[in-house]
């Protein structure tokens, strides 16, 4: 599995480390892989009707991107904005719960910015 340009988020009760989109075997993607420390092992996240993340008929899912931001707060992951597969700035923001195994959009006031990709990300855990 080769993964490039994608954004990682380390879950801090577990310690794995969460990739959200980028490059994927040179696809733009919108996979969620997790590298599970204590296994030492990459695996794609399943949904809760057991269905790879991508593709997924059942669920909404955000759209594959590259230059997104992404951190985990609480039990879930979000995702910010990026730049699309047809180089479409993006200002969509994307929760993920780790509880529910579902992705939902969360409605934002914020209109579209090209400001809205190569962010740094970080998390704070308490």
């Amino acid at each position: 599995m080769s993964l490039r340009c994608t954004k990682l988020a380390v879950h801090p009760s577990s310690g794995n480390v969460y990739a959200f989109g980028g490059y994927l075997n040179d696809v733009l993607s919108n996979d969620l892989i997790v590298f599970a420390v204590n296994g030492n092992c990459f695996k794609r996240v399943q949904t809760d009707c057991g269905a790879l993340v991508h593709p997924s008929p059942v669920a909404a899912l955000p759209s594959p991107r590259v230059h997104h931001a992404c951190c985990i707060f609480g039990n879930a992951l979000y995702i910010y904005g990026g730049i699309d597969a047809r180089r479409r700035f993006l200002s969509d923001l994307w929760c993920f719960s780790f509880e529910s195994r579902k992705w939902s959009q969360v409605v934002t006031l914020k209109t579209q910015s090209r400001l809205d990709f190569g962010r740094c990300d970080s998390s704070v855990h308490q």
